[in-house]
């Protein structure tokens, strides 16, 4: 199942690029380009404490 999967996130993202899609978005180089500690423990905090704590809510809490 997990290759099914794989495979199809694969082929959308080629299919994007074939009709000139990107990854990038407007943000990409600022993001690249303006890195400082700040941004990247309000990025870390966000991923690794609140997402976490989110998902508990959403997929434990509400759906029990």
């Amino acid at each position: 199942m997990d290759n099914k999967i794989d495979l199809t996130g694969i082929l959308a993202a080629i299919i994007m690029e074939l009709l000139g899609g990107t990854y990038q978005n407007s943000k990409t180089e600022s993001i690249q380009t303006d890195r400082n500690i700040v941004r990247f423990i309000v990025g870390f905090i966000s991923a690794a404490i609140i997402s976490p704590i989110y998902e508990e809510i959403f997929y434990r809490w509400v759906f029990v």
